[in-house]
């Protein structure tokens, strides 16, 4: 295959031998890919990015042909995406790359998710860290195909219910007449529904203001938490 370029955000990098590394890649034309760069830890100036976690990079690479590790043979610094974080906003960020690497098949490209990840990294430590690590799951859900169905009931269509019960197991929403489907469905208020919807469908700085009451906010961040951990961790 013909040598590639691309830009890459660095999700994850471990050294191997005493001079190399391999560094897991994000990026929107080739998903994510493994990349070796040989000799960075014994001659750092040898690329001309450091590889660090967090860094948007301009990255060549020659495809290997027989397994799912790249020769990197430039990495250039485009910008560091969290130029003035603290600690906590390390963990903030951690936690939205190590998803989207749980999530992100190998060479798979998903360009919009790339952008939502770029553009959520450059709101850690403006906004508030929960809005944001909420927001950016319920997008990445509808991005990555593990979409919950909130449309209505996903066992009799009906819509417009003013109770509504939320089913991790069955992937959704059920109505009065339908929660004994799932006896360990949760009720949830319609204005968690409709909150959901908004947040995956306005531009970002939009949905991260959709406000909720204390209550309804605590709960949707605890089942699209756990409805990540029933269907993507498990």
């Amino acid at each position: 295959m013909a040598i590639q370029k691309t830009e890459a955000l660095v999700l994850r990098r471990f050294p191997i031998r005493e001079t190399s590394l391999i560094a897991v890649f994000f990026s929107p034309t080739h998903g994510k890919f493994n990349g070796i760069l040989k000799g960075i830890r014994k001659d750092p100036k040898k690329f001309a990015s450091s590889v660090d976690l967090f860094t948007l990079n301009e990255v060549v690479f020659y495809p290997s042909r027989h397994s799912n590790l790249h020769l990197i043979s430039q990495c250039n610094l485009i910008k560091y995406c969290l130029p003035k974080a603290d600690r906590r906003d390390y963990w903030i960020a951690g936690k939205m790359m190590n998803l989207v690497d749980k999530v992100s098949p190998a060479n798979q490209p998903n360009p919009e998710l790339f952008l939502t990840l770029l553009d959520c990294l450059k709101q850690v430590g403006r906004v508030d860290p929960a809005l944001l690590v909420r927001t950016f799951r319920i997008r990445l859900l509808a991005l990555v195909g593990f979409r919950p169905y909130i449309d209505g009931c996903l066992v009799c269509m009906r819509r417009g219910m003013s109770q509504v019960w939320f089913s991790h197991q069955e992937g959704g929403l059920l109505c009065d007449r339908c929660k004994d489907r799932d006896s360990s469905a949760i009720r949830i208020s319609p204005g968690i529904v409709k909150a959901m919807r908004m947040i995956e469908t306005l531009p970002l700085t939009k949905a991260l203001s959709v406000k909720l009451s204390w209550k309804d906010e605590k709960m949707l961040r605890n089942i699209v938490e756990s409805f990540i951990r029933y269907h993507v961790s498990s």
